[in-house]
């Protein structure tokens, strides 16, 4: 898995404060990713999934903060899909031993770039 470049135009959301959160957690994400290439051990990578599941858990609380303003379904949808990332994400770090650190690392990666380019999207229009 490569590390994922930064697009301003294909990754902006149109709110400052989202899209620098969205930029750090990508960057952590890079941060697994190159870990994950070399002689990382798994405490170092464990560490790191704890530096973005934190993070997460303060991005969520903003964006959800913000997009109550508007309320209504976007609302409802994107904490419905924070809590659905949350319980798994949990799930697969309690069972880590059961859980290859590459799928978990897929998970994230992959759930990150379609929550921002798909369900984030889905608000770009409030902000621009």
């Amino acid at each position: 898995m490569e590390p994922i470049a930064w697009d301003e135009e294909k990754f902006s959301v149109g709110h400052p404060l989202m899209d620098s959160q969205h930029q750090t957690i990508i960057g952590i994400i890079n941060k697994l990713i190159v870990l994950s290439h070399g002689d990382a051990n798994k405490l170092d990578l464990l560490d790191i999934f704890m530096e973005i599941s934190n993070y997460a858990m303060n991005h969520f609380d903003e964006e959800e903060a913000i997009l109550s303003q508007w309320g209504g379904s976007i609302l409802k949808e994107q904490t419905d899909s924070h809590n659905q990332y949350s319980e798994e994400l949990a799930k697969m770090m309690i069972g880590i031993d059961n859980h290859n650190i590459d799928d978990i690392l897929r998970f994230v990666t992959h759930w990150w770039v379609n929550h921002i380019l798909i369900e984030d999207m889905k608000y770009k229009a409030l902000f621009t």
